[in-house]
């Protein structure tokens, strides 16, 4: 079983970095460094990130929040991904170590070898390209941006697309 593979797409990383940018301008991060880009489509309220024991709760947010003609659309249409987001780490920061109910999608945007996507004890880095990866983080596992701000100097924002998966 392959917790972490690379999927065969024709996605064009240029055009997702260059929408990134504008969806970051006109909407914004949310106060947990998030991007929500499909709402519910049963009117389940974002509140505190993200917290619920149903799976249909969080498969019900297929609702597009940006253009359908995006590039990060047609991926999102393509592969029936739901809650979709931008997600931001700083440096020196680190999620929670956690398992979801179904597999992920994640994009890199934004990354460095600093940046660490840690599941069942194995180290993986997720590289920046033309690259989708389908993750199963049904397993438990947490991300860490390990670029330190005291050595450079400044902030190295990590920055993925993610979504559920679940087919």
């Amino acid at each position: 079983m392959c917790i972490v593979e690379e999927l065969e797409t024709d996605l064009n990383i240029e055009k997702i970095c260059e929408e990134y940018y504008n969806i970051e301008k006109t909407i914004g991060y949310d106060a947990h460094n998030k991007i929500y880009l499909q709402k519910s489509s049963n009117n389940y309220a974002l509140i505190d990130g993200f917290k619920t024991d149903s799976l249909d709760a969080e498969k019900s947010f297929k609702e597009l929040l940006i253009p359908e003609n995006y590039e990060i659309s047609k991926i999102i249409k393509k592969y029936s991904l739901f809650r979709s987001r931008f997600m931001k780490l700083n440096s020196e920061q680190c999620y929670f170590l956690h398992s979801d109910r179904t597999k992920r999608v994640h994009i890199p945007i934004r990354t460095n070898k600093n940046c660490l996507f840690l599941i069942n004890d194995k180290v993986y880095r997720l590289t920046f390209g033309n690259k989708l990866y389908l993750i199963d983080t049904r397993y438990s596992h947490t991300f860490i941006n390990a670029n330190d701000i005291t050595l450079s100097g400044k902030n190295f924002e990590r920055i993925h697309f993610v979504a559920g998966y679940d087919n």
